[in-house]
């Protein structure tokens, strides 16, 4: 063999062998991760349910001091504090959902064989969102006083096409027109808008405690 070929197949080989050996400490590196982005989630949560609770003491103790009158302008605007929240906590768990698919992404069918090989499943899933689930729905709740009560428009309930849609709405609405109703396949074909993630392989998937 000549020998700038044996040398050029040597270099290839020892840098496919360092890859390899590199894939452990990847796989751990990524699962630690997901954890921390799940801690960082759960303690934004924590920290932003007090700020809202004050944010909602300060708006009431506006409200009183203006001499505003209504009971239905004060939970509107109790509704619209509660809103910025849900708006908030979107993009943060947003954010760690890109973050985790970042590093799935990353990844190849070295660290899969490797988490096959040691029973570690794929990538961890974001565990918070779940957890923290009953306390965000507090946020969603309507601003009620006696036989007032406003609903909070909820920014995690929503995206681009239903704004569109709800413009389209007014528009025919104004115009005297009934408003178009999108086909059955298209709605179908519409979803939330969610980051991209590889198909998960059934055969490696490990429930984690």
């Amino acid at each position: 063999m000549d020998p700038l070929v044996a040398a050029l197949a040597g270099g290839a080989a020892g840098a496919a062998i360092a890859a390899l050996a590199r894939v452990p400490w990847m796989v751990r590196t990524h699962n630690r991760l997901v954890g921390e982005y799940d801690d960082e989630l759960g303690n934004w949560v924590a920290d932003q349910s007090v700020r809202l609770q004050r944010e909602l003491k300060r708006t009431t103790r506006r409200f009183a001091e203006s001499g505003s009158q209504g009971e239905l302008a004060h939970a509107e605007a109790l509704a619209q504090v509660k809103e910025e929240s849900l708006r908030a906590y979107r993009d943060s768990e947003l954010a760690a959902k890109h973050r985790r698919a970042a590093l799935r992404d990353s990844e190849g069918w070295q660290h899969d064989l490797w988490r096959w090989m040691t029973v570690r499943g794929q990538i961890p899933p974001l565990r918070m969102p779940r957890k923290v689930k009953p306390l965000i729905d507090t946020w969603r709740e309507p601003v009620s006083f006696g036989q007032i009560s406003v609903q909070v428009s909820d920014p995690t309930s929503r995206d681009v096409d239903d704004v569109l849609a709800e413009l389209a709405a007014k528009q025919a609405s104004a115009e005297g027109e009934p408003p178009q109703v999108p086909d059955a396949a298209e709605g179908e074909g519409r979803g939330r808008s969610r980051p991209r993630e590889r198909p998960e392989r059934e055969g490696n998937r490990v429930e984690h405690g």
